[in-house]
């Protein structure tokens, strides 16, 4: 998702007139403002549940005197004295059915076809309610397709929609602007400050006003109004085109230091930027008038390359900078803390390179030197270890954990070292040896943050043994010492089974039972439920819930797998949910008629409510979430202003920015007891994100769509742009390798990788897979989700060494960290969306034994 800046990158890169730059379109497609905003958080999509942790804080805004939206029910926000209604249903006639589609197109960015199907609807319905919207909608069109002089003859005309003034004004500055009309464009970009100085398109209307001057050729005041907007501007405010920006002006004004100094920035802190190469163009030029100019320092060669590593695709050059910063610093003693930080650096991106062996040479040259600090060869000495543990050398990494502890015992990371060479040796199998070294993390390192992760496999490690009392007698501890912990839920259910091993039948139940009540929601919580229906015939009832007013369109809650039909693939909710992002909103009373005149003497948010709802009747939805941060910024630790907040989020489409505006509210507050007050923070937390794609995904594929919706958020979060590190793409990371051999599986034509960014074709494809590993793994879901993680072959392996398992102690003893994590996270989720949106409570679909046997259908 793109941060909330300034601009989209297209008119912003650059905005010169072309006879000053480069061919605009070169730097990219013109597109719209969004206003400048707080980043919604770069949470990361493969660790947030919304049950794990505690999130990020409200942000502290300073805006105590803001009234805040308050959601008063489910779909009315209550601001000041004025009822606010989002009414998902836009008063279209049939007459209107070219402005709905052309407003569709525009969504789409088909922006020849938007504006060819608004341009006949204005000829049709001169005289429409709707054509101030349609003639704002128009404008943008032909603003997005470089026709300056109609956009501005259609802005000009009439009035502009309600709310809207400050964009309208705005969007006939950009028509003059594409003109060549600089000096007007300049007036109307700064009356925007002084005639709406609320407005979220004031420090936008600031860059664009540099723009103007500088395509005018007074590129000293130019330099001056970048300087200033530089100052005040947030790190994510596209600060590469500023600078490249500045730097422009600098040369052009004979300034050859301040061009360098500003190019050098870009240079090193936006190496992947879209102005890469003109700004190059710059150094060169600088570095010709004055010789002395243009050298980046050592500093800025090691920024640059660290920024690089952030991109997988330029991970290569990261590599090639780094090693040949290495190789140039002259004086290597009197820079030795420097080269050190390098040396560690290169190592890392080896290991991220997967060149293992070029890794292992650089780290233990760092740990077998003393010219390094103690520091940098204990973190070395954990990195080696770490390289062989992921080799599944296992002896190896064992002995240089303990290593570790005996040369660095008071390091920070002692205590975890120590931790997995216990975990390692209970993974082998090797029990006594486990249980002494695990024995010793807890006893010598009490205050330890992974001391409840040692108790837990110490009382495993007993289990395997076969001293199921001792375990049992250290999961009970577990829980009374930390019952609010993650590890708790996981202590209490292993507690009850155990018992079960030792014949204490009422006890198991008797503990299952509390698990749910204590725990209601966690993937253990849902095991508890199985376990009592399959031996005692019971149906918990989770605590303190009322039933849910939205659910599948059928009564029948066949489990996923492959007997689950597309009866169940379609998802039905009532208007008070409010998660069709693709459904235009309108802000109006009960009667349809507006509920303030626009720009009155109303509270800011108000204001906010209604233009972001105008942009969404526009189709502009990225401009209207930037509008709507601002709910969030301002609602401070009051619950209902972050639901309100989070609400208006989902309205646009952005679940992924509902999420992350809730979870600290929502963590806080709701992670045991659902109480039918609370259900709504509930749905927003696990929205039906994308229903049409995911309805179309789940007839296609015969799987229940709460299982997609499951498995999509937990990989990506609902970010339909969202890239792993590792290269997987879309709202169901599906890596382009895969996503190729699942289009020839599918017979589809003309297949493209960056079509995994379309939410159609992402779920369509992520849904196949799931639903080849759940006929793979004979309907077995912990397998089938834990194979979308690892791949198949994995799980192959594993079920070939550890079939003789029950399914739950399958799921403890997976080996890979994050597939046994995520596996349980995907489940959870599951049984959450099961609970929240299905009339009946009933357990998740799991087998007690497990089933060795799958099949050769896929395996890739």
């Amino acid at each position: 998702m793109r941060s909330p800046a300034t601009f989209f990158l297209g008119i912003a890169l650059l905005s010169l007139s072309p006879n000053r730059s480069e061919d605009p379109e070169a730097l990219g497609k013109p597109a719209l403002p969004r206003p400048a905003a707080h980043d919604a958080g770069a949470a990361d999509a493969g660790a947030d549940t919304g049950l794990a942790d505690g999130g990020a804080g409200a942000a502290d805004t300073g805006a105590d005197e803001v009234s805040i939206p308050r959601f008063v029910t489910e779909n009315v926000i209550l601001i000041g004295d004025h009822e606010v209604f989002p009414d998902l249903n836009l008063k279209y006639t049939p007459l209107d059915e070219k402005l709905r589609l052309g407003i569709e197109k525009l969504r789409e960015e088909a922006v020849e076809e938007a504006v060819r199907l608004l341009d006949d609807y204005l000829a049709a319905r001169p005289n429409s309610p709707f054509e101030p919207e349609a003639r704002l909608a128009l404008g943008v069109a032909l603003l997005m397709t470089g026709d300056g002089d109609a956009a501005y003859n259609v802005l000009t005309k009439g009035d502009g929609p309600r709310w809207l003034e400050d964009y309208r004004q705005y969007f006939i500055a950009e028509a003059a602007f594409r003109n060549g009309r600089h000096d007007e464009a300049l007036r109307m970009y700064q009356e925007i400050t002084f005639r709406f100085p609320g407005s979220s398109l004031v420090k936008t209307a600031e860059m664009r006003a540099a723009d103007a001057l500088y395509a005018a050729g007074n590129t000293r005041e130019a330099f001056a109004a970048y300087k200033a907007y530089a100052h005040g501007a947030r790190p994510h405010e596209h600060l590469e085109i500023i600078h490249f920006n500045m730097a422009r002006c600098a040369l052009e004004n004979g300034e050859w230091e301040q061009a360098s100094k500003y190019a050098l920035k870009l240079w090193s802190k936006h190496p992947e930027s879209a102005l890469a190469g003109p700004n190059l163009e710059i150094l060169a030029e600088a570095r010709r008038h004055d010789r002395k100019l243009g050298a980046p320092t050592f500093k800025q060669r090691y920024t640059r390359a660290v920024k690089l590593a952030k991109h997988h695709s330029l991970l290569d050059r990261a590599v090639e900078e780094m090693s040949a910063l290495y190789d140039a610093i002259p004086d290597k003693k009197a820079n030795r803390a420097f080269i050190e930080k390098v040396y560690f650096k290169l190592g890392t991106l080896f290991v991220l390179q997967k060149e293992t062996e070029s890794g292992r040479e650089v780290f233990t040259n760092i740990y077998e030197n003393e010219v390094f600090s103690v520091s940098s060869r204990a973190k070395a000495l954990m990195e080696l270890a770490s390289i062989e543990k992921r080799a599944d050398n296992n002896r190896k990494a064992i002995d240089l954990y303990l290593e570790f502890v005996e040369k660095f015992k008071k390091h920070a990371d002692a205590d975890n070292a120590l931790y997995m060479a216990g975990w390692l040796r209970h993974s082998m199998k090797e029990y006594d040896e486990a249980t002494k070294i695990l024995e010793r993390q807890i006893r010598e390192y009490p205050k330890s943050d992974v001391r409840d992760e040692a108790l837990w496999f110490l009382a495993w490690t007993h289990f395997k043994s076969g001293r199921t009392k001792k375990a049992t007698a250290l999961l009970k501890t577990l829980v009374k010492d930390v019952p609010d912990s993650q590890a708790a839920p996981r202590a209490a259910y292993f507690a009850a089974k155990f018992a079960l091993k030792t014949k204490q039948d009422d006890s198991a139940r008797e503990g299952f039972e509390k698990v749910i009540a204590e725990y209601p929601l966690t993937y253990y919580s849902f095991l508890a439920q199985h376990k009592l229906k399959e031996l005692w015939d019971l149906d918990a009832e989770m605590p303190d819930a009322a039933r849910p007013d939205t659910r599948l369109a059928t009564d029948d809650s066949r489990p996923a797998g492959p007997d689950a039909g597309p009866a169940d693939s379609r998802l039905t909710t009532h208007d008070s949910d409010l998660d069709d992002g693709d459904t235009p909103v309108a802000i109006a009373d009960g009667n349809g008629t507006p509920v303030l005149d626009r720009f009155v003497a109303a509270s800011r948010d108000t204001l906010t409510v209604n233009k972001a709802a105008a942009l969404l009747r526009l189709g502009l939805s990225e401009a209207a979430a930037g509008e709507l941060q601002r709910l969030k910024e301002n609602a401070g630790s009051d619950p209902e202003g972050h639901f309100a907040a989070a609400t208006v989020h989902a309205l646009t489409g952005d679940y992924y920015r509902a999420i992350v505006t809730l979870r600290a509210i929502f963590v806080s507050t709701m992670l045991r007891r659902p109480s039918s007050a609370e259900l709504k923070f509930w749905k927003r937390m696990f929205p039906l994100a994308f229903k049409p794609h995911v309805e179309a995904s789940s007839a296609a594929n015969k799987l229940d769509p709460l299982l997609i919706l499951a498995v999509m958020r937990e990989e990506s979060n609902f970010r339909p742009k969202v890239n792993s590190p590792v290269g997987a793409r879309g709202l169901m990371q599906i890596m382009p390798r895969t996503g190729k051999l699942i289009a020839v599986r599918k017979n589809v034509q003309e297949f493209d990788v960056d079509d995994l960014y379309r939410p159609s074709v992402n779920t369509l494809f992520g849904g196949w897979y799931l639903r080849e590993l759940v006929v793979k793994f004979n309907g077995q879901l912990p397998l089938a989700v834990s194979g979308y993680n690892a791949g198949p072959g994995a799980v192959e392996r594993w079920l070939r060494n550890m079939g003789n398992l029950d399914l739950d102690e399958f799921v403890e003893e997976i080996p890979y960290k994050e597939t046994r994590n995520y596996c349980k996270r995907v489940l959870q989720t599951y049984g959450i969306y099961r609970y929240i949106y299905l009339r009946e409570k009933t357990p998740l679909p799991l087998f007690t034994r497990l089933n060795q046997k799958f099949n050769n259908n896929i395996d890739f």
